[in-house]
């Protein structure tokens, strides 16, 4: 006897939950809008310019993609493909007022919508030929001239061990002046900690699986199979 009474609704409501519906309100991965998150393009071996990412900075400083593989003494791989993004800030470090970043315009289909909160995933290196600690901050600033609607994500290279990667997140939620406007991402070298000097830090945003996404799934194929079992009774 075929027992499905029970189990199509528990399949439904499984697959039916989303990461957003979890924390009770609309979640929207942000790397799946950006281009060349993984800073590939153009293919290169040290350094060229990512498109569509672009230089904005108040310090001395520049920015663009390498092959980490190709310089061994840097001891770092990348975190996906074979490239990586890196920003220079020549500048010592006063507070947020010495920068530098890698920026790009995230058009989400339709704009931002008021309550939907938009997370960016990201990773950030160490060198271990560079390795002196760097502030680092990866900002999400919202649409139109509002002062207020941007979300902040910082820290230090120095907590990172040489030659291996740290991965991140940053959330912003959507405020009313936002409504049908596009995102801006900011990936930033705030300088050197100790003083003026080289301070690099490599940046890679491919999306990574996270742990409550990676769970979920787990909960679906988990119902699946119960399905299957209960219809194969």
């Amino acid at each position: 006897m075929y027992k499905l009474r029970g189990a199509l609704p528990l399949m439904g409501a499984l697959l039916g939950l989303s990461v957003g519906s979890a924390f009770g309100s609309p979640l929207v991965i942000v790397n799946d809008y950006l281009f060349n998150a993984g800073f590939e393009t153009p293919v290169t071996t040290c350094c060229s310019s990512p498109v569509p990412w672009s230089t904005a900075a108040t310090a001395v400083g520049d920015t663009g993609n390498w092959n980490p593989s190709a310089f061994p003494s840097a001891g770092l791989t990348a975190y996906e493909g074979n490239q990586v993004g890196y920003v220079n800030n020549y500048s010592g470090q006063d507070g947020f007022n010495n920068w530098v970043a890698l920026t790009q315009n995230v058009v989400i289909p339709g704009g931002l919508v008021e309550g939907t909160a938009y997370r960016l995933i990201y990773a950030v290196a160490r060198r271990m030929d560079l390795d002196d600690p760097a502030g680092f901050r990866v900002q999400i600033n919202g649409g139109g001239a509002c002062p207020t609607c941007f979300a902040i994500t910082s820290g230090s290279t120095g907590s990172i061990a040489a030659g291996t990667w740290g991965v991140y997140s940053v959330d912003y939620t959507a405020q009313a002046a936002d409504a049908g406007q596009n995102l801006v991402v900011y990936l930033v070298n705030d300088g050197r900690i100790a003083g003026p000097g080289l301070a690099q830090v490599e940046f890679d945003v491919a999306a990574v699986p996270e742990p409550l996404t990676m769970a979920l799934t787990g909960i679906g194929l988990l119902g699946l199979g119960l399905f299957r079992r209960k219809l194969t009774t």
